[in-house]
């Protein structure tokens, strides 16, 4: 039930003698007042179909919203998904730009079902992505983290699958972020098989992540890393873990 409905149940409860009149209870009915000025819906109170159909005889951008998303989905919408738009656009004070980019995306992906598009639109709201600019910077890092894990499952031939959300959250960063060539990834790809005989994406990881904070960018950098590391190794004093005089002199005693 809405705010104002529990403001006018209370005031029947106190006139009732149920309720003394509380400083909550003034509260609420205050609330009451204050969401019918600003004519909003609570975000877990979806409008009525009555609702629903007064806000788009007041708002053209409701009007405009329910009209754009017919034609995006192609079919007429039910009053059900009418109080889901005006519910999106009252209650987490998304766009109307927003709204129809997420029908959009939706359609694009094979989901136009409104279950999904009301989840990518609160996901949207939560993470303050809120404008036109923002929600299409959102969908290319989207398009973008899934190229990243097509590419990984050509280089290490998996099987074209749905990556878990770490295996998702590597290739993104492997390929967006640090920007490792094919070559590298096949390297730390072979490098992780002779090393434990299976795929990890962990442990290719660590093997990046290493690579990165190094500077590698070629194979040809790998090869100058190990001539560093032997160099070093080489230049270091070998030192005997035993005192070979010590060892002379217990001989000679025996």
């Amino acid at each position: 039930i809405t705010t104002g409905k529990v403001g006018e149940i209370l005031e029947y409860w106190e006139q009732c003698g149920v309720l003394k009149n509380t400083q909550a209870a003034v509260k609420i009915s205050q609330s009451k007042v204050t969401a019918k000025k600003a004519d909003k819906i609570l975000p877990d109170d979806k409008p009525t179909r009555e609702e629903a159909i007064r806000r788009m005889g007041q708002s053209e951008e409701i009007r405009v919203l329910f009209q754009e998303a017919q034609n995006r989905l192609g079919r007429l919408i039910t009053q059900g998904e009418m109080s889901t738009l005006v519910w999106l656009y009252d209650s987490y004070g998304l766009p109307v730009s927003v709204i129809l980019t997420a029908i959009n995306y939706a359609v694009r992906e094979g989901k136009a079902r409104f279950k999904y598009i009301e989840s990518v639109c609160i996901d949207w709201a939560n993470n303050d992505i809120n404008t036109l600019e923002k929600a299409d910077k959102r969908i290319g890092e989207i398009y973008m983290a899934k190229s990243a894990w097509s590419r990984i499952e050509s280089i290490f031939g998996i099987e074209p699958r749905k990556p878990s959300a770490k295996e998702a959250e590597y290739a993104d960063k492997w390929i967006n972020r640090y920007d490792m060539s094919e070559q590298l990834l096949k390297i730390a790809y072979n490098n992780c098989m002779d090393a434990i005989h299976k795929l990890r994406f962990a442990y290719i990881d660590s093997i990046i992540e290493n690579w990165y904070k190094k500077g590698v960018k070629a194979p040809e950098d790998i090869k100058k890393q190990d001539d560093k590391v032997a160099s070093k190794a080489e230049s270091k004093p070998r030192t005997s873990s035993y005192d070979l005089n010590r060892i002379k002199g217990k001989f000679n005693n025996f």
